[in-house]
């Protein structure tokens, strides 16, 4: 037992000592496992053909991986009837050492993005990650597709003690996360039909509470400006030359889950290249504060307010939905948008 494995010789019962009509009773009810204090076989979640799984033989003169087909009397039937011992694992990922039989391409000794090696033990982009036997990853920055160095994700926390991840984008540090301050002092607008919203999507704030939220993040945090969402945007898109590029642009903007077309399908092919991750948490739509609002676009568009007002009654946001480049429109000051701070890198 020099690895800790203990296998036990429980042996295996085959198919044929079940009742074809009652497959979970013995016929002979006085039946003994075969080979039982000889071997240990355990089933595995691998299809080897013709409705059969391999399995892991454990003999005294051997241990061999078979297919589990039937045959002769020294291989086993693997059916659904056949009986086997099972053992079960756990994903290793973060423990770090690199286990490249489980898709490990490295293991730094965690389960964070945005280091270079991500929650699943995957290279990330941008980064290049070496690991010695025996020894954590170490992933050092190499530069993202903007030509931008890439950094770890910073963090902020509001007054309230909510945290938030940051990432840098250009010139400036933004909220990776949508702001969830729930003071006494502004009101956290939700969507009541999305199970705990707040906790994954964040609130929406009117454009007054919008206003004012960020300062709970402390000194140099506020919503952004026109300009400022502006040259977000310019960024995102300086070297798109066509729609395909633009389309191509939004999806490095978006988290790889929870997004769906026009049709109801899912966006699968978003990569977050950029760890912005904007969530499509919709908006509610209200033309006055008695006005209970219609609730538009959850799952397929995020909006953020900026700090802009276009009129008199509406403010600019920010607006990243499907099949869209990322750009700004206006509102009624009502309504509720997500809210995403920034401030400056220097």
């Amino acid at each position: 037992n020099e690895f800790g494995f203990s296998a036990k010789p429980a042996g295996y019962y085959p198919r044929n000592l079940f009742d074809e009509e009652n497959p979970n009773n013995l016929i002979d009810p006085n039946a003994t496992a075969t080979d039982k204090n000889k071997r240990a076989v355990l089933r595995s979640n691998t299809t080897s053909g013709g409705g059969y799984r391999y399995i892991l033989d454990i003999a005294p003169d051997s241990v061999e991986v078979k297919p589990g087909i039937s045959g002769t009397d020294d291989e086993i039937e693997n059916s659904t009837q056949a009986r086997l011992s099972v053992r079960c694992l756990q994903n290793l990922c973060g423990n770090g050492r690199l286990n490249a039989l489980q898709g490990e391409t490295c293991d730094d000794g965690n389960n964070d993005n945005g280091d270079g090696c991500n929650k699943d033990c995957q290279v990330e982009k941008g980064w290049i990650c070496t690991q010695k036997a025996e020894e954590k990853a170490t992933c050092t920055c190499a530069q993202n597709h903007y030509g931008q160095k890439c950094a770890p994700y910073g963090s902020v926390s509001d007054s309230a003690g909510h945290s938030y991840k940051t990432v840098v984008i250009g010139e400036q540090i933004w909220m990776a996360e949508n702001m969830a301050y729930q003071g006494n002092d502004v009101t956290c607008g939700t969507n009541k039909e999305v199970y705990n919203f707040v906790k994954k999507y964040g609130c929406l704030y009117s454009a007054a509470d919008a206003q004012t939220v960020c300062s709970a993040l402390g000194d140099g945090w506020h919503l952004p400006t026109k300009e400022e969402a502006l040259n977000f945007t310019r960024y995102i898109l300086d070297d798109c030359h066509s729609s395909e590029e633009a389309y191509a642009a939004y999806l490095k903007l978006i988290t790889k889950t929870g997004w769906y077309d026009d049709n109801g399908a899912p966006i699968t092919a978003g990569t977050d290249d950029l760890g912005f991750s904007a969530l499509p948490a919709g908006r509610l739509n209200k033309t006055n504060e008695a006005d209970e609002g219609s609730y538009v676009d959850f799952s397929k568009n995020a909006s953020f307010w900026t700090a802009t007002q276009d009129s008199h009654n509406a403010t600019e946001y920010l607006y990243i939905t499907v099949n869209m480049v990322p750009n700004l429109t206006s509102v009624n000051n009502n309504s509720q948008l997500s809210v995403r701070c920034v401030k400056s890198a220097d």
